[in-house]
């Protein structure tokens, strides 16, 4: 069973699929011979639909046997607890019901990690454990009591779905981490100015502080506040919790990711997208307001179609330095400024004067505090004669 490239295979695929109800006592896999280097690890998602009457406990991530002792995780009373005999360190986790969950399994001959995230990729739950479990491991990841496999105990009324089973027996010396390209964000991607970037892998990845993540533009390094999670299991993503600017390009720079296995990312990583253009409204022409890479202070009429309703609206004027690079030079906000139905010159006031500016953009927002954009194209001047 060796990590070739592929996903590795489901456990019992005649009962494991998207729709099987599991009431088994005992779910199993075949044995697995394990080399002293050798790292298991097995994934897969949990659905449970209902707990079901008395006893109401049972069992995640036994190893060679399903017993107590040997397990990893336990639910019982309606929460996902740290198996009895780990200490009180660990706080229980309230499971809710028809809500899918991550189950992660890394095994070594003489250690257990354990993993248990919810459906947004967060780790809910991590815990270490040292084993003695010899060179072939046999897994349950699931004991569900009561009955046995081939008389299971429907009186308890238990429902449990598990799906998107994965085994991965890597070598870490022989399989290195490397990135999926197919599965991954792609280079020259358009992304919304809330980005979020996926960088999928291929064997299971769970985030880390080995990580570190760097934002570029124009070559010098922004500031950016984001936020890192699992993506399934073999992915991770980078959500941008502040929005990014308007068509500008990104170069996202990523190193120091670790591998379940212990493999770790060789070198630096770079991810090159762009961030969506500006939507406007329907202008149907320009306002002469730049001459000689000068702005000038005073009134601009800006001949917007406005096919809807009257609407308020928050234009903002904005002025750069070079337009292949754009360098903000000045900023004028018009917070609430009615346009009516129709085709009308809209009167916008500039209070101050600007020089060398070689472009000016003006956007149109529903709102300050909403930047949903009103229009389908930037209003973009150019200077083209001196500064």
């Amino acid at each position: 069973i060796g990590y070739n490239g592929t996903k590795g295979f489901q456990f019992l695929q005649n009962v494991l699929t998207t729709t099987d109800v599991v009431r088994y006592a005992y779910i199993t896999t075949k044995e697995v011979e394990l080399g002293d280097d050798d790292v298991l690890i097995l994934d897969y998602k949990i659905n449970i639909k209902n707990f079901g009457e008395s006893p109401s406990s049972f069992r995640l991530g036994c190893i060679n046997s399903n017993s107590i002792q040997d397990s990893i995780f336990m639910i019982s009373d309606n929460y996902i607890k740290v198996a009895e005999g780990y200490g009180s360190e660990y706080e229980d986790y309230y499971c809710q019901t028809d809500t899918w969950y991550t189950v992660v399994l890394k095994i070594t001959p003489t250690e257990q990690t354990g993993y248990l995230l919810d459906e947004a990729g967060d780790v809910l739950i991590k815990v270490d454990r040292e084993i003695d479990a010899g060179s072939t491991i046999k897994i349950y990841p699931i004991n569900l009591e009561g009955g046995s496999p081939e008389s299971p105990d429907r009186s308890l009324d238990r429902e449990v779905i598990i799906d998107d089973v994965n085994l991965y027996r890597i070598a870490p010396d022989t399989y290195a981490l490397n990135i999926d390209s197919d599965a991954s964000t792609p280079d020259g991607a358009i992304l919304e100015v809330n980005a979020e970037v996926t960088i999928a892998f291929n064997q299971p990845v769970i985030p880390n502080k080995g990580e570190i993540i760097s934002l570029y533009s124009c070559g010098m390094q922004v500031t950016a506040e984001y936020k890192i999670s699992n993506d399934g299991v073999n992915a991770i993503k980078i959500k941008f919790t502040q929005p990014l600017t308007y068509f500008t390009e990104y170069e996202l720079k990523y190193e120091g990711i670790q591998g379940l296995a212990g493999n770790v990312l060789e070198g630096e990583k770079y991810v090159f997208f762009t961030t969506e253009d500006v939507d406007v409204m329907g202008v149907t022409s320009q306002p002469n307001i730049l001459s000689n890479g000068t702005v000038s202070a005073g009134n601009i009429n800006l001949a917007v179609k406005n096919v809807g309703e009257q609407i308020q609206a928050a234009f903002i004027v904005a002025m750069y330095e070079n337009p292949d690079c754009p360098r903000l030079m000045g900023v004028e906000v018009f917070s609430s400024t009615v346009v009516p139905s129709g085709q009308n010159d809209i009167p916008l006031t500039l209070s101050g004067s600007y020089q060398n500016i070689e472009m000016v953009k003006i956007f149109a927002f529903e709102s300050i505090d909403n930047i949903s954009p009103l229009m389908k194209d930037y209003v973009v001047i150019e200077l083209t004669e001196g500064k």
